[in-house]
């Protein structure tokens, strides 16, 4: 096993374009945190521009490197942080540029998706918020976020109230004063 297989095992990564090479663990302090950091590269041959779609037929080139940091799930009870080189290409079709899309998290996230799935399974146990940003390292706005991220869109309908409502109210328990109930057509 090759120590970039051994890596992504360890850090549960499954993206096959992401190499890590033998120097690329080390601790470091950051913040006055002392923290696990990976240095990966991420580089790949699109197969079509991500903006205008254009098939790649020799117009999409490489442009240059953009250094991107991600948080992982601790690993040894250690703030875990993933830095990886990502690939940047140029569409010769659009002139726009965009960068290799990895597997650990959503585009212009810097918090990876395995980190949001355990923020929610802590969400439903009975701990605060604020420990839960604690533990997991990150601000307490975006344990809210999270947990927005799973409430249904609403839906806007765009139907008109009716001219007449109808609605009436009546006493429905026998014994009990002030059971009114409302009817509503």
């Amino acid at each position: 096993m090759s120590y970039s297989e051994f890596t992504k095992e360890l850090l549960d990564i499954l993206d096959l374009n992401l190499t890590f090479h033998e120097d690329a663990f080390r601790k470091e302090r950051i913040n006055d945190e002392t923290c696990f950091v990976f240095d990966g590269t991420l580089t790949y041959q699109p197969e079509e521009c991500f903006h205008c779609h254009y098939q790649n037929k020799q117009t999409i080139i490489k442009w240059g490197w953009k250094k991107v940091s991600i948080l992982l799930n601790d690993v040894s009870n250690y703030k875990t942080i993933l830095r990886i080189n990502k690939q940047r290409f140029k569409c010769k079709h659009c002139g726009k540029t965009f960068l290799a899309e990895d597997s650990v998290s959503d585009r212009r996230c810097s918090i990876a998706r395995r980190v949001k799935q355990a923020i929610l399974e802590l969400l439903s146990e009975p701990i605060s918020m604020s420990l839960i940003a604690r533990m997991k390292h990150i601000s307490p706005t975006t344990v809210i976020r999270i947990l927005r991220s799973l409430r249904p869109k609403t839906v806007s309908l765009n139907q008109p109230l009716p001219e007449v409502v109808c609605f009436d109210e009546f006493k429905s328990v026998k014994n009990v004063s002030g059971a009114m109930s409302f009817v509503m057509m």
